[in-house]
């Protein structure tokens, strides 16, 4: 029996338990929540919902509390899930985005890019790795949540981490195929592109100047020059408000092809966000070992690693050490420190009393306050 494990129902969670109650190679889906009143609606839809295709799978619901490590374990060691989908966060930046601040504020937040928030992405999921470390089950993980840094911090800190991520450069690699495939006339199928770019590149797109390889191949026809893939990236998904909880059912869909090519064990050639724990994404293959880089020839690993840890410091991440420790730029540093949160460094010791300090800025400017 095949059994994913989903841990947060909402709306990544929640996409990512449709999408997966309709797709062979899943027998199990257990749902882990802390809210039965968030849960327990989603959960019974998808099972309803997966009758119109003709599925059987059991469907699951637990109360859970993924800060309570002992619990946590024990949960994974009854189930045994082979692979974990997480997309926890304690609270999400967007909320303020589209808050009534002023546009000031909202500008500065922009400029200090989505990194500040790494704190609150980063408890949660360290408490998952925690309790698979203790309850000593082996199984993969895909984390939706910032994968680009969150994972190699992982990685760093605890020696274990996420298998992939998903989004970010997989949805900009999406874009480009279903471009050029309608284009061309020809199936995405057989399109392989090999991108490799970070979350940044997603986000602010190469016209910023945000590192990146890309290159696309049709058969034996290479045509990367042939199409204006920044106008592309830019321009042409002109209907995508990327601040919208809309656009999750994207990121859960890139989350679910990772998550289905390693159950079913099929090799797959994909793109892939912070594979074990590298930051930023890449071509991989995925399978029921993980994900294995796949570069084009003229594309070394060490040059891979390079843009996308060039490609961080757009996002405010000027280094990630051995440790896990996350340096930030001078320019986010000196943005959320003239808003009232001085942090240059952030480290796992650090961690939770930093996501209150977030919390009570976050209250601060959603009320309306200044500097």
């Amino acid at each position: 029996m095949k059994t994913v494990m989903i841990f947060g129902s909402g709306e990544a969670g929640g996409w990512a338990l449709e999408f997966l109650a309709r797709s062979d190679g899943v027998d199990r889906l257990v749902v882990v929540d802390v809210k039965e009143e968030d849960g327990f609606p989603r959960t019974h839809l998808a099972a309803i919902g997966s009758v119109f295709q003709g599925f059987s799978k059991e469907f699951i619901l637990r109360m859970n509390d993924i800060g309570d490590v002992e619990a946590t374990a024990r949960l994974l060691d009854e189930y045994k899930p082979d692979v974990i989908f997480t997309a926890v966060t304690l609270q999400s930046p967007r909320l303020l985005m589209m808050a009534d601040i002023p546009d000031e504020i909202r500008q500065r937040l922009r400029e200090a890019t989505f990194s500040v928030w790494l704190p609150w992405h980063l408890v949660l999921i360290s408490k998952l790795m925690q309790a698979i470390k203790k309850s000593g089950i082996q199984t993969h993980v895909v984390n939706i949540s910032f994968p680009d840094v969150v994972n190699p911090v992982l990685w760093g800190y605890h020696g274990i981490g996420p298998t992939v991520g998903a989004g970010n450069l997989e949805i900009t690699v999406a874009i480009v195929t279903k471009y050029i495939s309608i284009q061309e006339g020809v199936p995405v199928t057989e399109i392989v592109p090999s991108f490799v770019g970070s979350h940044a590149f997603m986000s602010f797109g190469p016209r910023a100047g945000v590192p990146y390889f890309a290159k696309v191949m049709i058969g034996d026809r290479n045509v990367t020059d042939k199409y204006d893939l920044e106008w592309v990236i830019h321009e042409w998904p002109v209907s995508l408000r990327w601040s919208k909880t809309t656009v999750f059912s994207i990121f859960s869909a890139s989350a679910v092809k990772n998550i289905l090519a390693i159950l079913r064990d099929t090799n797959e050639y994909a793109h892939a966000v912070a594979p074990n724990g590298l930051t930023g994404g890449y071509p991989v293959r995925l399978n029921a070992r993980g994900a294995e880089i796949v570069l084009p020839e003229e594309l070394s690993l060490e040059e891979a690693i390079r843009i996308n840890e060039e490609g961080n410091k757009f996002d405010g991440v000027e280094r990630i050490e051995d440790d896990g420790t996350v340096v930030y730029t001078d320019k986010t540093y000196t943005i959320m420190k003239e808003l009232g949160y001085d942090c240059r460094e952030l480290t796992f010791d650090a961690l939770e009393p930093r996501c209150e300090e977030l919390k009570r800025l976050y209250a601060r400017l959603a009320a309306g306050g200044t500097v």
